[in-house]
Formats: structure tokens, C-alpha cells, sequence
């Protein structure tokens, strides 16, 4: 039964999406700062500025894909798990532009599901895995 001193705006749809919208600016804008002090550093760039949705893009520092970051990843298994949305699975694949490999220097990273600590945590441990990979690379270079 519902609370009959709760406040109707709070609960109608408006109200609950007002309160969305507040949720989700914090999370993609402590998103965007965490990206700015942690990835910007070592060469990491936003795609775009969302201005709505659940989604934000990035671009990995020149000459990092994700297959290099994925075997990163894979050796350190000591590391916490990050799960990653990889760029080239939300490419929209066509007859003429199908390629597997495109965006793959790219990761889509949502801000609508983890808690702000989970967000922070997670850019500071994909930071660290950005850093190894960056480390291998100049090795074989």
C-alpha cells in the first residue's frame, strides 16, 4: 500500500524521471572526471560528451587495440576483472562496411548500472591495464 503522505510528483513518472536524469548527470560526470584524471594522461580521448543516455564512448592512446588490452588483461589475472563493452561489437554492420576490426580501438562504458564507487574503481583498474599495455608495447619496440 502506498504511503498516503508521500509526495504524488515523487511518485509519478515525471517525478521518477526527473530523479533519473539528476542520477545519471552525477554518474556521467564523475564518469567524465574520473576519464580526465586516470585515461586523458595516457592518451585517452572521449569520442563525445553525452548529453543524454547511459553510454559514454572512448578512444584508446594511439597504437592500443583491444586485442592488446584484452592479452593485457588476460596476463594479469591477478588484477581485478573489468568487463568491457569493446568498441566493434556495437558497430553497425552493413553488406559493403562489415569489418570486425573496426572500433577497436574504441570501449563504450556505461554509467547508468555500477554505483559511482564501482565507476571510480573500475577507470582507476582500467587505467593500471591501459599502463601495462602501454609497457609491452615499448618493450618490443
Amino acid at each position: 500500500m502506498l504511503d498516503e503522505k508521500a509526495d504524488p510528483v515523487k511518485l509519478s513518472l515525471e517525478g521518477n524521471m526527473k530523479f533519473l536524469r539528476e542520477k545519471l548527470r552525477k554518474r556521467r560526470d564523475l564518469l567524465c572526471s574520473e576519464i580526465a584524471n586516470h585515461l586523458v594522461p595516457l592518451g585517452c580521448s572521449m569520442v563525445t560528451y553525452p548529453r543524454g543516455g547511459y553510454f559514454l564512448w572512448l578512444r584508446l592512446p594511439q597504437g592500443i587495440n583491444r586485442r592488446f588490452l584484452q592479452a593485457t588483461m588476460a596476463k594479469h589475472p591477478d588484477k581485478e576483472r573489468l568487463i568491457v563493452g569493446w568498441g566493434n561489437l556495437f558497430g553497425v554492420p552493413d553488406t559493403e562496411n562489415f569489418d570486425q576490426h573496426r572500433f577497436g580501438d574504441h570501449i563504450r562504458l556505461c554509467f547508468a548500472y555500477l554505483h559511482v564507487e564501482e565507476l571510480t574503481r573500475g577507470i582507476k583498474h582500467l587505467a593500471d591495464f591501459i599502463s601495462l599495455t602501454q609497457g609491452a608495447i615499448a618493450k618490443i619496440k
